[in-house]
């Protein structure tokens, strides 16, 4: 029991030893925060005066170099001077020469400004659209023709799609029969009324892909209708040949004196047949998709499709594989989301457009108020505009001179395509005297 309680007593002592130790230390770490630094004795020493003296100096050395740079200028003829040695020539200064010829320029500019001759702004006559008069051809009344330049006419009818180009030898639609150029260009199958005609007086076709087959299936039904009614014909005529008799001509066997057999009406439908057939080889067919190109050189270059409206293709005419600006762009049918892309198809030289004069118009059309800023951002572009739901054409007519009326607005780049009583006829030229920027050319 007693060696029990000493050894309890050796803990107690050895814990209160043990706290008195940390206690202390810990007295000493607060003092050595609070109040640690060195000694004045240290500061003042002999070293620290010569590590001060050593810094001043540097500092001072430092400040005189930055004063001579800054104000004394890098002398490069000294270094080149020592680099080449006896050789050296001192440059010559040309600053006046330089400041002459400046100030000579700047005169020559202002002596050319005042000779260019300045726009003139375009009076009413000059600011009016351009109107198409009816051209009386096989006792139709509805075909209207007009020539935009010299070599360039545009021929087309009010009350149908489609134009042609005689002297391009391009044509847009089959929808009459009033012509069949050699080259046709269709954007859809609706009013294709002349297709069998066309198809046997043109050498191209180019068509959207998804119809390809049902126009050449109509072509094709055309032309075996066409060959059972020629056979037919020559049977009945053969029929209707008076006989001879027999007592006044005497009976030859087809094969004496060399004469050919007459050719039965099957053999003869066979050989209408292959006729057909190598007709058939001289008529090409070309499908276009949305988004496609073909290089056309019977037209003068490429051919580019764009998807206008459902199931419609209009096409582009360029030069270049990738053009910047067409030479001509044919729109038969538009939709809103087809109107962002005439941005870049605006810039041509002539644009075939449906137009109507409402705002809001149920047919494929697009409205006035929105090719406007088209028009006018165009001045160089002839806008060929077609009204398919403006009934009669006088309607149009009001409202085009109302607009200009109250908009001011120059609306010479535009040809509307309808009749009219007045205007340029086909044989008045078009005013070439008169520029698109209002100015007026040299004669």
């Amino acid at each position: 029991m007693v060696e029990g309680s000493e050894q309890k007593n050796d803990k107690a002592d050895i814990e209160r030893w043990n706290n008195l130790k940390k206690s202390q230390a810990e007295k000493k770490i607060m003092a050595h925060l609070l109040f640690s630094g060195g000694s004045q004795e240290e500061k003042d020493t002999a070293r620290s005066r010569l590590r001060k003296r050593k810094k001043q100096k540097k500092a001072e050395k430092k400040k005189e170099v930055t004063q001579n740079t800054s104000n004394e200028p890098f002398d490069i003829e000294s270094v080149v001077r020592s680099i080449e040695g006896g050789s050296y020539q001192q440059p010559k200064h040309g600053k006046k020469k330089k400041r002459k010829r400046r100030k000579q320029k700047k005169t020559q500019t202002k002596q050319t400004q005042p000779n260019k001759p300045p726009a003139k702004e375009k009076t009413a006559e000059q600011r009016v659209y351009r109107k198409v008069d009816l051209l009386e051809r096989d006792g139709s009344s509805k075909i209207l023709k007009y020539r935009v330049r010299e070599g360039l006419t545009v021929i087309g009818r009010t009350d149908r799609p489609g134009f042609w180009i005689p002297e391009l030898q391009i044509q847009f639609e089959c929808s009459s029969l009033d012509a069949a150029e050699p080259h046709v260009f269709l954007s859809n199958v609706e009013q294709q009324y002349g297709l069998p005609h066309c198809a046997d007086n043109c050498q191209f076709i180019s068509c959207p892909e998804p119809h390809c087959d049902r126009l050449v299936a109509v072509v094709q039904a055309w032309r075996d209708l066409q060959g059972e009614m020629m056979t037919s014909q020559d049977v009945v005529s053969e029929a209707d040949e008076p006989t001879q008799n027999e007592d006044d001509v005497e009976e030859k066997s087809p094969k004496e004196g060399g004469e050919e057999e007459e050719l039965s009406p099957t053999e003869a439908s066979a050989g209408d047949a292959e006729e057909s057939e190598a007709e058939e080889d001289d008529l090409v067919w070309q499908s276009f998709l949305p988004g496609s190109s073909l290089e056309y050189p019977e037209v003068g270059g490429y051919v580019h499709a764009f998807e206008s409206s459902e199931n419609c293709l209009a096409y582009g005419f360029s030069k270049d594989p990738e053009p910047k600006q067409y030479s001509l762009v044919y729109i038969n049918q538009i939709s809103p989301s087809f109107f962002r892309k005439l941005h870049s198809l605006a810039k041509s030289d002539i644009i075939f457009l449906p137009c109507s004069i409402q705002e809001d118009s149920p047919r494929k059309e697009i409205p006035f108020n929105q090719l406007l800023p088209f028009i006018q951002s165009n001045p160089d572009t002839t806008f060929f505009l077609s009204f398919p739901s403006v009934n009669p054409a006088s309607e149009a007519f009001s409202f085009f001179d109302s607009f200009i009326q109250d908009s001011k607005s120059d609306l010479s780049n535009v040809v509307l395509f309808l009749p009219s009583s007045g205007g340029p006829s086909e044989d008045t030229p078009v005013r070439e005297d008169v520029q698109p920027n209002g100015t007026e050319a040299e004669v």
